[in-house]
């Protein structure tokens, strides 16, 4: 049986906190933020709001559907471009969602940055930022995040 991790939004608001702090050591401001939906949607609209800068949504998904607008990730590149971009997502777990965003770009300045709230060391993607580290030969739990199954908590 698979063992659970359920997260509140009090674990995730840490961890985002955890993150600013990080970027704010590193001196690293973002003038816009970029987030995967679904997972990213929180993260990205909260630090949109904290830095007071643009907050674009990609539909870009592994799990739940295999969808992958590259075409409105690159208009965003376009759009964006020079400007310090951060792509967020709530856990880079196997790595594929942040790697295939990263490939799409081209390349991977200085000027774009990836953070998640939970990174797997495992999967073979660095990520700039992230709160949590968990090595997936040791940490074999599912997620779940508190916009996963509001409806069950209350």
């Amino acid at each position: 049986m698979p063992k659970y991790e359920y997260l509140s939004h009090e674990d995730m608001n840490n961890y985002y906190a955890e993150v600013i702090r990080a970027m704010t050591v590193d001196k690293f401001k973002p003038d816009v933020v970029f987030a995967p939906m679904r997972g990213g949607a929180d993260f990205g609209i909260k630090l949109s709001t904290y830095y007071g800068i643009p907050f674009e949504s990609i539909q870009w998904q592994t799990r739940d559907g295999l969808v992958k607008d590259t075409a409105r990730l690159m208009e965003l590149y376009t759009t964006y471009n020079g400007k310090n971009i951060l792509i967020v997502d709530d856990i880079c777990d196997s790595g594929e969602t942040l790697k295939g965003i990263e490939h799409a770009s081209g390349y991977r300045g200085t000027n774009i940055r990836f953070a998640v709230a939970i990174e797997n060391i495992e999967c073979g993607f660095a990520c700039d930022y992230s709160s949590r580290e968990i090595s997936r030969t040791e940490d074999t739990q599912w997620f779940i995040f508190p916009w996963e199954d509001w409806w069950r908590r209350n």
